[in-house]
């Protein structure tokens, strides 16, 4: 989620709009935080009047739905650059996937959207959904691409496998996100976390094989 930022393909006026609007909000939200999101500033930092802003988000809930799915967006075109060469062996693919996933959850820009849009859905039934949205589609979406090389895999080890991933990288953007040395580094986690996953595809492939 670091590197948020418009698709970059041709665009109509309105659909310029909502980008700048988009990509204005995400950064004043990690910059300045909820209690510092205003419309008018999101206004301001978009160059546009607060009336166009409200034209395209009438309330302040509204541009954050918008922005949490825009982050899904985001999110997702960045692991499918993680899968576009299909030449790479699966188990090294899963070592590129739980890398990407854990040092996202770790960097300045990822710890600080995820704090303050978790915050907020503890309070805004809103933002709650949109969260519980955000993160059902995430993992179905981790279990597709684990799918594309894992194809003899059952899906529900995959959705255990996405499951514990996403766990885990919630868990690493407390740990890390604002101090970066622990006892244990954040790499020996991204090791034991692809050796879990490695031994739950391991066990489920022993097990179509030995049935009982």
């Amino acid at each position: 989620m670091e590197n948020f930022s418009a698709q970059p393909k041709q665009r109509n006026d309105s659909t310029k709009t909502i980008d700048s609007i988009l990509d204005s909000a995400y950064q004043i939200l990690v910059t300045n935080g909820y209690a510092g999101f205003t419309m008018r500033l999101v206004a301001q930092s978009a160059g546009i009047s607060p009336g166009n802003l409200t034209y395209h988000f009438p309330r302040k809930n509204t541009l954050l739905r918008a922005l949490i799915t825009r982050i899904m967006e985001d999110y997702s075109r960045q692991l499918d650059g993680l899968f576009s060469d299909s030449d790479i062996p699966s188990e090294q693919q899963t070592e590129r996937l739980v890398h990407w996933v854990l040092m996202d959850s770790a960097t300045e820009g990822t710890v600080r959207i995820s704090r303050e849009i978790w915050a907020m859905a503890l309070h805004d039934d809103d933002i709650r959904d949109a969260v519980d949205d955000f993160y059902d589609i995430l993992m179905e979406r981790l279990v597709n691409w684990l799918q594309r090389s894992h194809p003899n895999t059952k899906k529900a080890t995959l959705a255990e496998m996405a499951h514990i991933l996403v766990q885990l990288a919630e868990g690493t953007a407390i740990l890390f996100g604002t101090r970066r040395k622990r006892t244990v580094s954040i790499e020996r986690i991204i090791e034991l976390v692809t050796q879990l996953l490695k031994s739950l595809e391991s066990n489920q492939k022993t097990k179509v094989k030995n049935p009982v």
